[in-house]
């Protein structure tokens, strides 16, 4: 009898160690066929990682001279403009150290103008000009009492005063402003007028004395001026009448 359970613990045994045996060989199986395409799938992720790293390379080796000239025209690049914006700022010193200098050595501004060669409010170096006449205003008080308030007048009033000695028309003087650079020509313009104004009215004067009659006036103003205004000839009559509406107390004083 124990013979007989004995032996059938043993085939229960049997039994049991090859079910174990054919799952563990599935099981190995599964993961040697899992490891397989694992294996096979990072080969192929690798090869196609490399063979992307090779196009790369093969296409700067391919074209090796535009990835160089790339290079270059960027360093060339970097350089020129780093030697612009040295270039400037040397420029820049050079300039204030110059008008430095000029202020040091006490330069009016007529001189200034002449060393910076501004003539008009349009010259290239105006700027510089305007730095300097703001700085010399400042360092010297006295000399800056008898002086323009502006660069732009120091330039402009002595050029309305030769135009006056000219007798320059209005319309000439005007045009001459423009020329000049000049943006705010109604300022001077009525700044002319108004001394303008003054020598016709004493040029009148001196006429009354010479006894130039109303009729004769156009044409000593044209000759003298150079032009006739109808404002002006009404002026002179009026300025006319006057002096003749005194006459007679004039003769009577000098009777009396």
């Amino acid at each position: 009898m124990r013979q007989d359970y004995a032996a059938l613990l043993l085939v229960v045994v049997v039994m049991f160690l090859g079910h174990w045996t054919n799952a563990s060989l599935v099981t190995d199986t599964k993961d040697i066929e899992r490891d397989s395409l694992g294996s096979t799938l990072n080969t192929h992720s690798v090869a196609n990682d490399q063979s992307k790293r090779f196009l790369r390379i093969q296409g700067k080796v391919a074209n090796p001279s535009a990835s160089a000239e790339a290079t270059f025209k960027n360093g060339e690049e970097r350089e020129i403009g780093a030697a612009q914006v040295f270039g400037m700022a040397i420029k820049a010193m050079r300039a204030k150290a110059k008008l430095t200098i000029m202020l040091g050595r006490g330069f009016s501004p007529a001189k200034a103008m002449k060393k910076l060669q501004v003539t008009t409010l349009k010259d290239k170096n105006i700027n510089k000009f305007a730095r300097y006449y703001a700085r010399y205003l400042a360092k010297y008080p006295k000399k800056a009492a008898k002086l323009p308030a502006t660069p732009e007048d120091f330039i402009v009033l002595p050029k309305l005063k030769d135009w006056l000695t000219q007798k320059a028309s209005t319309i000439r003087v005007k045009n001459a402003l423009k020329a000049l650079g000049v943006t705010n020509t109604k300022k001077y313009m009525e700044m002319y007028m108004k001394d303008f104004d003054d020598l016709i009215v004493a040029k009148f004067k001196e006429w009354l004395g010479e006894r130039v009659f109303p009729q004769q006036i156009q044409g000593k103003m044209k000759e003298v001026f150079g032009f006739t205004d109808e404002n002006y000839v009404r002026l002179y009559v009026k300025m006319w009448g006057e002096r003749q509406a005194r006459l007679p107390a004039l003769a009577n004083r000098q009777r009396i």
